[in-house]
């Protein structure tokens, strides 16, 4: 079977506790090489609750995208794909601000 040179074992868990709801949300994504030795990238999030269950998974759907999508993410540079990932932060910020305002727009008019 295919092996890659790369020995990672990764598990999460998310309780929901004494709360109504579960707001929390984790990912675990990863690209290999071509050649399948190795990995491109390792992507672990965990996306907090704080601006509600709906951000978390905004969060969760749209930032390793985001950030991989980004040019400068597959530069040589750290500096470079530093700033792809801050970039990609700022991006799945405001794409969630502008969902969240098509949100209330579509309820708006709908009254």
């Amino acid at each position: 079977p295919a092996s890659i040179g790369v020995n990672l074992r990764v598990t999460g868990h998310c309780r929901q506790g004494g709360r109504k709801y579960l707001a929390y949300f984790f990912s675990v994504a990863y690209q290999q090489t071509e050649d399948e030795k190795d990995l491109e990238y390792a992507f672990f999030g965990i996306f907090d609750g704080h601006g509600g269950a709906e951000a978390a998974a905004f969060a969760k759907e749209h930032l390793m995208e985001t950030i991989i999508k980004h040019k400068n993410f597959w530069s040589d540079n750290d500096e470079d794909v530093l700033r792809a990932i801050k970039d990609g932060y700022i991006a799945t910020h405001y794409a969630m601000w502008r969902e969240q305002c098509k949100t209330i727009l579509k309820i708006w008019m709908y009254f």
